[in-house]
């Protein structure tokens, strides 16, 4: 392990907020038979594009890239300090406990055969039909219950053993833009009385549904919640 007091550079690059983050090759142009296109990128699997903070980082970290935990010089002291920094971070993002233990792996794929491997052999897993074949591949079709997509909100929800009429739930289930907009004052009157209080995270979010209803968005799907300060 690298000591807390090991020497650091500057710290990497933070990820800047916006409703679409920059991505590496995002202007990028390919050859058609009527012309050059802009390229669209459809599969973000294994083929995500790299977001341009993600680009400076890594340009940052080649600096002193080196071995991990390997190394008693200065560059790989540097790079093992990193490597669980970013480690420390992972399980912040996801709320892992203090017993708990964040593993790099090589993939996504490589994460789900592994865990397949190290859960005990009557291990259930509840899959969605539509999930990306690397997901279905390790548990084999006996110890999986693969769960029908979904054809709409009410479509997701196990109403069975209620008694509710489908109107009340879809009602329940709609958002009113108009509303939203009247209440979009009453919002940041009420945020602005919390001051600092008020996490950068949902100033955030109340900025996007701002600039959604702006551009009357009404589909129901599309209009983000803003959860309320109690």
């Amino acid at each position: 392990m690298v000591p807390a007091s090991a020497a650091l550079p500057a710290t990497l690059p933070a990820t800047v907020s916006a409703t679409l983050p920059a991505t590496v090759g995002a202007d990028l142009l390919v050859p058609t038979l009527t012309g050059e296109r802009r390229y669209v990128n459809l599969d973000h699997a294994a083929s995500t594009p790299a977001l341009e903070t993600v680009q400076a980082a890594v340009d940052r970290a080649l600096q002193t890239y080196s071995s991990v935990h390997r190394g008693a010089g200065f560059a790989s002291r540097v790079t093992s300090a990193w490597y669980e920094q970013a480690r420390a971070e992972v399980g912040e993002f996801v709320g892992a406990r203090a017993d708990d233990t964040v593993v790099f792996t090589r993939s996504t794929t490589d994460s789900w055969n592994l865990l397949a491997r190290v859960l005990p052999r009557r291990t259930v897993v509840f899959t969605f039909a539509s999930e990306h074949h690397s997901t279905l591949l390790p548990w084999g079709r006996h110890r999986t219950v693969r769960l029908p997509v979904p054809s709409s909100t009410e479509d997701a929800l196990d109403l069975s053993g209620l008694d509710i009429d489908p109107a009340v739930v879809r009602k329940l289930l709609t958002v009113d833009p108009d509303r939203w907009r009247r209440e979009l004052p009453q919002l940041e009157e009420h945020y602005a009385s919390l001051g600092d209080r008020v996490p950068d995270a949902l100033r955030d979010q109340l900025k996007s549904l701002e600039k959604r209803l702006a551009s009357n968005v009404r589909d129901r799907e599309d209009v983000a919640v803003v959860l309320r300060l109690e």
